[in-house]
């Protein structure tokens, strides 16, 4: 999705609906069943931003010490059976959590042997260089597949979409991010109300502690998925039938997509529902970024349900929240006042 259609969706967002802290429920939600997820792989672009994912998890313990704060690392890129033409021989990781203290082993808690997890070393000792303990989860693509096999099918219309480019020949968890935070949520849905998830390459310009304490206290506290804007379409979007079979015959595509920021500015609120289709009826698809969300615990159990069961699975940028919109549940934009400094990849949210 492009600069200019986020900032449209900001400004709106901003003049369209009150967003005054002060009139925010005192109750909230507790943060003590709130979590936060940075998402990585074990691989050199996201080692190269470990600090970033350190110093949020620093910030939240010294102002937020009730939110768990996790890495989830695909650790698929970093077995020694990996090659960038076909990582078929990486063996699961096991899906597993691991707490460490901060003078604990990996490798202790890990099944694979040292050479198998460079990286995924080098994660643990900057946390533990800082005199922190660290709560990893850790997967590789042969746990997705095992866990939501119909996975499979969604990955060969991802093939075709790429069309032999070799940058979007990538492992699962690349773009199907859903069913890798799946994995994660199977093993702690008793844990929390909410779940944020951001990837490891943004700027919060230490201010993520106040982006998660405002939700636990905003008018709306009970939304489904916030994502940063609004949901649309992008024109002519290569992952646009990046899905299985039953997804995209029971959903399908805005019919219309506005790209110039005025009619933006007058379409987009800052709250989205499609009423909840009968079962015959076809359901809107939507996309939305994913550099920083919060799911629901009911979101996430209902994407469990449509991927492990309804063998519905699709790109995760249209996935969850085409799923959350189907099924009537509240999604809504972030607060533009708590976004105005935040930044993706070292330039301006895009």
């Amino acid at each position: 999705m492009g600069q200019a259609t986020i900032l449209a969706a900001l400004i709106a967002c901003a003049s369209g609906f009150p967003w005054d802290h002060h009139e925010a429920a005192d109750a909230g939600i507790p943060l003590s069943r709130t979590a936060f997820v940075v998402r990585m792989a074990a691989n050199d672009k996201d080692l190269s931003k470990i600090s970033n994912a350190v110093s949020w998890a620093e910030e939240l313990q010294r102002q937020t010490p009730q939110v768990d704060f996790w890495l989830s690392v695909d650790t698929t890129q970093d077995h020694s059976e990996y090659n960038s033409q076909n990582w078929s021989a990486v063996p699961a990781a096991g899906n597993k959590l691991i707490r460490l203290a901060p003078k604990d082993q990996i490798l202790k808690f890990h099944s694979f042997a040292e050479k198998d997890s460079m990286k995924l070393q080098k994660f643990v000792t900057a946390f533990q260089e800082k005199n922190m303990s660290v709560k990893i989860h850790t997967y590789s693509e042969k746990d997705i597949v095992a866990a939501y096999p119909d996975i499979e099918e969604a990955r060969e219309q991802s093939v075709k979409a790429c069309n032999g480019k070799q940058w979007c020949n990538q492992p699962l968890g690349w773009q199907f991010h859903t069913q890798a935070l799946g994995l994660w949520w199977k093993q702690n849905k008793k844990a929390y109300d909410h779940v944020w998830v951001s990837e490891p390459d943004m700027n919060f310009h230490h201010k993520l502690p106040e982006i998660v304490k405002s939700y636990a206290v905003e008018v709306d506290p009970d939304a489904d998925l916030v994502n940063m804007i609004i949901p649309g379409w992008p024109f002519k979007w290569m992952w646009s039938d990046t899905g299985t079979k039953s997804y995209l015959e029971k959903t399908s595509p805005m019919e219309k997509f506005a790209t110039d920021g005025p009619l933006l500015a007058k379409t987009i609120q800052n709250s989205f529902v499609q009423r909840k289709q009968s079962t015959n009826s076809k359901c809107m698809r939507v996309a939305t970024p994913e550099y920083v969300q919060r799911y629901s615990s009911t979101l996430l159990d209902t994407l469990e349900d449509y991927c492990g069961t309804k063998h519905m699975c699709a790109h995760s940028e249209q996935f969850s929240v085409t799923v959350a919109t189907c099924e009537g549940m509240k999604v809504r934009a972030m607060n533009p006042r708590l976004l105005l400094d935040v930044r993706h990849d070292g330039g301006p949210l895009r």
